[in-house]
């Protein structure tokens, strides 16, 4: 969001995008490990799963200001 608001991602930028995409698939493994091993029938364990399930995966954009200068490299 604050990183793609001026439509630019530089070398740094995507650095930073990749772990927190990384930290998320991470995240969502250890919950799924976790919720799966929550006996069925148990209180909320399908309300749990649910969210779970709402949570998409994520792309990291691709670099498109290689040199940092502020200017799409296309335009350059």
């Amino acid at each position: 969001s604050e990183i793609t608001s001026d439509g630019l991602v530089n070398p740094k930028e995507k650095a930073e995008l990749d772990k927190l995409v990384e930290a998320l698939e991470t995240a969502k493994t250890n919950a799924t490990e976790k919720l799966n091993n929550v006996p069925n029938g148990t209180e909320g364990k399908d309300e749990l799963q649910s969210r779970l399930d709402q949570i998409g995966s994520v792309t990291s954009p691709e670099v498109n200001d290689q040199d940092s200068n502020g200017v799409l490299d296309t335009e350059q």
